[in-house]
């Protein structure tokens, strides 16, 4: 055959060109694609887009957060994560956000001797007002009150 050669000459493989060879570059192609296309879906999957936007917001609790920086960051719609994101938490994201902003101010509070305007500011809010309305709303007291009730409380379990 042309595109063969013999033992004795050197190697036996097909021509490149001939339509054998082609369409068997074609097929290993598409084998490399699939398994290539395999890998991205199950680690694009890994990580839900919850689980970005939640860590997104993690990562930006101190500053003001929009759901379309969220948006962006994840690569979906602002309408589309906002249905997803309540469906998938039972939340909406904003209130996720306050949720976890007085959470942390909570710890922070117990933790550090900082002042509670600048725990306000550590977890987002530039207004001590807004920061004491939310979190009285949230907590049923002053983070005052809050810090003083559990500092008590450790200081009682303590002594």
């Amino acid at each position: 055959m042309e595109g063969e050669r013999d033992l004795r000459g050197n190697h036996s493989l097909r021509d490149p060109l001939m339509p054998a060879s082609i369409e068997g570059l074609l097929k290993s192609a598409q084998f490399t694609i699939n398994i290539i296309m395999e890998y991205v879906e199950r680690n694009e999957n890994a990580v839900s887009p919850i689980d970005r936007t939640k860590r997104y917001i993690e990562n930006h609790i101190s500053e003001e957060i929009s759901m379309d920086d969220i948006a962006r960051n994840v690569h979906l719609t602002p309408d589309y994560l906002t249905r997803i994101f309540k469906r998938e938490v039972g939340t909406s994201i904003n209130r996720y956000i306050v949720n976890r902003r007085i959470d942390i101010a909570k710890k922070l509070l117990l933790d550090m001797d900082n002042s509670i305007g600048e725990i306000a500011f550590e977890v987002g809010y530039c207004n001590y007002s807004s920061f004491y309305k939310i979190f009285r709303k949230m907590a049923g007291m002053s983070p005052q009150e809050y810090k003083n009730m559990h500092r008590s409380m450790s200081y009682s379990k303590s002594g």
